[in-house]
């Protein structure tokens, strides 16, 4: 049973190795809409992680403003990774200090550095080759990433309305040495492949994204375009826009999932009869 009372302790114990005055915790109703929603980093409490039919995330950093881009960026004190189905055990030399279960099967996890560092790139080059050696999701390893509260309900892999069960955390206790784990995990090769693209949800959740998600009005304009209105456009270059469209998504911390789902269905989506080239591309403007 969810405990949200636990999780914030999980949660406080993770961020209490950053610095940065606020945190993320964002939420999806089951309806698929997304809220943003920045707190203070002293003020979070367990009704913040009590969100009855929705499923509830948490910034593994701090920032030092309500943003979550690279620029808002506190100073970091872990690592971490959307493990999905790889082994979180897998490295030898870095085990991480926090497992946690979303749903059976998938995992997600957390290394407590020795020390906040305020060189963000050395940090991002790490957190991007620890995912790539692990075998994570290559789409997970940003600044701007968000990860399930450990324990809490997955509504995203319910079934027949009840919402797979979530896992506590739990595990080691030492710290790492920042540069020493960036020296001793390979680099990330610049051509590297997108992870498998997902399923492409249907045009109705698309709808409902569009309806409940805060999205700047200027991205509404280009989302809910008519085939008729892109016509009247002359047809602005497709490509340009995708990855504009994409990395603004990115920028603004929406899951990249959703995006295929709001790029697919536009006028303007030059691959309509090839998921996996769109998915590419979005993953392309993410990374």
């Amino acid at each position: 049973m969810y405990d949200p009372k636990e999780a914030l302790k999980t949660l406080n114990f993770i961020w209490s190795h950053s610095r940065g005055d606020y945190v993320h915790l964002p939420f999806r109703t089951v309806h698929g809409a997304w809220t943003e929603n920045p707190i203070g980093a002293e003020g979070v409490t367990a009704t913040d992680l009590d969100m009855p039919g929705c499923d509830t995330y948490f910034s593994p950093l701090r920032f030092d403003t309500v943003g979550r881009k690279l620029s808002d960026v506190g100073s970091p004190g872990v690592l971490f990774a959307d493990l999905d189905t790889a082994e979180p055990y897998g490295l030898d030399f870095v085990k991480p200090n926090l497992v946690w279960e979303t749903s059976p099967g998938s995992m997600q996890a957390v290394w407590l550095l020795e020390k906040p560092t305020d060189d963000i790139m050395l940090w991002r080059e790490t957190n991007q080759r620890l995912t790539y050696a692990l075998g994570a999701d290559k789409g997970g390893w940003m600044e701007n990433k968000v990860l399930r509260v450990p324990g809490s309900p997955n509504w995203k892999r319910a079934k027949d309305g009840v919402p797979a069960e979530g896992t506590p955390a739990s595990g080691y206790g030492y710290y790492l040495d920042l540069q020493e784990v960036h020296d001793n995990l390979p680099p990330v090769s610049s051509g590297s492949a997108a992870p498998e693209v997902p399923s492409v949800q249907s045009r109705e959740y698309r709808d409902k994204l569009l309806a409940e998600s805060p999205l700047p009005l200027s991205m509404h304009y280009w989302l809910r375009m008519t085939p008729e209105e892109y016509q009247r456009r002359r047809k602005p270059d497709r490509s340009f826009l995708i990855m504009k469209t994409a990395y603004a998504l990115s920028k603004i911390g929406y899951p990249i999932e959703d995006a295929l789902a709001l790029i697919y269905y536009t006028p303007w989506n030059k691959w309509p009869h090839s998921p996996v080239t769109l998915w590419r591309q979005i993953w392309k403007a993410y990374n």
